[in-house]
């Protein structure tokens, strides 16, 4: 329990504390919930990722899921000089996959914030 509450309190952006019966302990949150950081796209291409299994074979199988081009969907994964993508934000990791196909998989942190949203 404990650790899904912490896990929730640093997606959410809520502080929270803990106490070892002697000393109390305030852990970090995030400056930016991931609400507001993700834009309508990186939740589409999750929700996506996760209505398959929380796993997709390759970038052509996440094009038909989404409607998004390879060149878009590169760019919400894997982000820019300006914009946090999916993986740097934790929430997705790339899978290299036989013939340089690439696959791309939730994190526990993605299952955890796509579980966190249903509610």
């Amino acid at each position: 329990m404990t650790c899904s509450a912490l896990a929730s309190a640093f997606i959410f952006g809520i502080k929270a504390f803990w106490t070892d019966g002697n000393k109390p302990y305030i852990f970090p949150i995030i400056k930016l919930s991931y609400h507001r950081t993700l834009s309508d796209a990186k939740l589409s291409i999750l929700n996506a990722i996760y209505k398959s299994g929380g796993f997709v074979n390759s970038l052509e199988e996440l094009v038909d899921l989404t409607g998004y081009d390879k060149a878009q969907l590169s760019y919400h994964i894997n982000g820019s000089a300006d914009s946090k993508g999916l993986v740097e934000l934790g929430l997705v990791d790339v899978v290299r996959q036989e013939r340089g196909r690439l696959g791309v998989k939730l994190t526990a942190l993605g299952k955890i914030f796509l579980t966190g949203r249903e509610n």
